[in-house]
């Protein structure tokens, strides 16, 4: 029951903040006494105390759960990072397994004993044991017994049928537990050392050819302008004891008369821009033995995917020994051709004054002997004729002098000019004329030069009572000029000897058709100085051509530019 209340005076309408209680015993009762705090003892004893509880039960909740985060994005990443592994080790072991399974690669593991422990299917193959049998491999290559970590070895291992001829290496390795074990790889070497050899032997052999034939090969980087050079070149170009620093191509460019290296460059970068298959060209060196003549022939061995040329491969002669058997050969036909012209004249004009004698009588056989030798003293007049005109253009001395002139003008002056000889052989001659008449700058008389021996050719060969035809067309950029009759044409094995001089297929005494065999030599000389080109060949009808072929006015003054550079 409440004994006292200090309060119970005023009236209770305010709740207390702080509270207490206490209990006494006094004389044998149990006394209790509340404390209930009074508005202004709360005013004075206010306190904070449950802004910092709340505070810091937020940051204690702040860092548990940031500590949560943290472990689960560890979590998460420990997974990743076990995943990524996991895949490693999947993809290393794929790896593993494909360098195993190499078959040209022997892989085999052993203990320090040397039993295998684990070895690939190719060494199975190599040594020619079986899937099921685990050897020890000291014991079947006694080769290996004392071979060391890290070395390589070559050795001849005895198979069932033949030996074979491995390459070894070994390396030395321990396992986590102080394990020792060693990884052998064994390779079949046999075939590629047999075919290394016969490469060896081959080239061998191709430089003993090289040598004997004194052929020099060499090869340009045209990327780095480097050139790599055989020794038979180096011994041509009469190189002194050099260094394996030796420039090759700045020694041939030092070497080389500058006149010379101009057209070998001209001829050179056509071949590199795909404008010709080779190039070949003769030129002059100046070294320490006198000045020489060489001839190069090279091709464009590689090119990229571009089509830019990477390397210019070749081979190179010395030539001084032809030049000077030409130059004498040239000056020997020259002078017996002169020699030879002054008493031909002489007998062609007493054989000429004989037979115009009126009072000279001869027997009917005497008089046969007359003719025969005034056919003959042509055949040598004509023959004196036409190696003084191939020895003058191919030495360089023939003029010749351009003019415009009409293809079909130059058809019907042709024709007129070997219409004596066609009536002779009952042959009838027929023009074709252009299209268009195309005029072309020509060294006219030279052209009727041509003609000439292209249409007396076909006279010759013609059968009687047919129809030769001359006549031109326009072909792209060029103007063809051929000569068609009805004869046999040239048999197969003779076309590739067809512009060469004294050429004929039958070269025998008894031939049938007389010539020099020097016209159609001379007639690609003097074409090939026009910048034109001459042929041969059948026509879909059977019928034998051989044409001329020259450039149109549009294209003429840059061909002839480019003739310039390599004549």
């Amino acid at each position: 029951m409440l004994i006292f209340d200090s309060s119970a005076d005023e009236q209770k309408t305010h709740t207390s903040f702080f509270t207490t209680q206490s209990q006494l015993e006094i004389y044998g009762r149990t006394w209790t006494i509340k404390w209930e705090s009074l508005p202004e003892f709360e005013a004075a004893k206010r306190s904070n105390g449950y802004i910092f509880v709340m505070v810091f039960g937020l940051l204690l909740t702040g860092l548990l759960y940031a500590l949560l985060q943290n472990l689960s994005q560890r979590q998460k990443t420990v997974e990743q990072i076990v995943r990524r592994k996991t895949l490693d080790l999947e993809a290393q072991k794929v790896q593993n397994e494909s360098i195993l399974n190499n078959p040209l690669l022997a892989i085999m593991i052993t203990d320090a004993k040397g039993q295998i422990l684990r070895r690939n299917d190719a060494s199975n193959q190599i040594l020619e044991i079986g899937h099921d049998y685990v050897p020890n491999l000291l014991t079947v290559v006694p080769e290996l017994n004392g071979m060391e970590g890290g070395t390589r070895a070559r050795l001849e291992f005895q198979g069932n049928d033949s030996v074979k001829i491995l390459s070894v290496k070994k390396n030395d390795w321990t396992t986590p537990h102080g394990e020792k074990r060693s990884t052998y790889f064994l390779r079949d070497i046999t075939t590629a050392e047999a075919t290394s050899a016969a490469a060896i032997n081959a080239e061998k052999r191709l430089d003993l050819a090289l040598q004997a034939s004194e052929i020099g090969v060499f090869e340009i980087d045209l990327a780095t302008g480097e050139s790599i050079v055989s020794d038979m070149w180096m011994r041509i170009m009469n190189v002194p004891d050099c260094t394996k620093d030796f420039d090759a191509q700045a020694y041939f460019e030092a070497s080389i008369d500058p006149d010379d290296f101009r057209i070998l460059q001209a001829n050179d970068s056509a071949c590199i821009q795909g404008k010709e298959e080779r190039t070949t060209t003769e030129f002059r060196v100046h070294l320490d033995n006198g000045t020489r003549w060489m001839r190069s022939d090279a091709f464009v061995s590689s090119r990229d995917a571009n089509g830019r040329a990477l390397k210019l491969v070749g081979t190179q002669i010395d030539i001084t020994a032809s030049r000077e058997m030409d130059r004498v050969k040239n000056e020997f036909i020259a002078t017996v051709s002169h020699e030879l012209r002054t008493p031909i004249t002489a007998v062609k004009g007493a054989i000429g004054l004989l037979k115009a004698s009126p009072d000279l009588s001869l027997p009917a056989p005497s008089a046969r002997l007359l003719d025969i030798a005034q056919t003959n003293v042509d055949r040598l007049t004509e023959l004196v004729n036409d190696i003084l005109d191939l020895e003058r253009v191919q030495a360089g001395h023939m003029r010749l002098e351009y003019k415009d002139i009409a293809v079909n003008t130059l058809l019907r002056d042709a024709r007129e000019q070997i219409l004596p000889i066609a009536k002779t052989a009952n042959i009838d001659v027929d023009i074709q004329p252009a299209d268009n008449d195309p005029v072309l700058p020509m060294d006219r008389s030279r052209m009727l030069q041509i003609m000439a021996n292209l249409l007396s050719n076909a006279c010759k060969f013609a059968p009687a009572e047919t129809t030769i035809q001359v006549g031109a067309e326009t072909v792209g950029s060029q103007v063809r000029i051929y000569v068609r009759d009805a004869g046999p044409g040239v048999p197969k094995s003779f076309v590739p000897s067809l512009f060469k001089p004294f050429s004929q297929a039958d070269n025998s005494d008894t031939r049938e058709k007389s010539g020099t065999g020097l016209g159609l030599c001379i007639a690609r000389e003097i074409i090939e100085r026009m910048s034109g080109q001459i042929g041969y060949r059948k026509t879909d009808d059977n019928m034998t051509e051989f044409w001329v072929s020259l450039t149109m006015p549009e294209s003429f003054s840059s061909e002839k530019q480019a003739l310039r550079l390599v004549q």
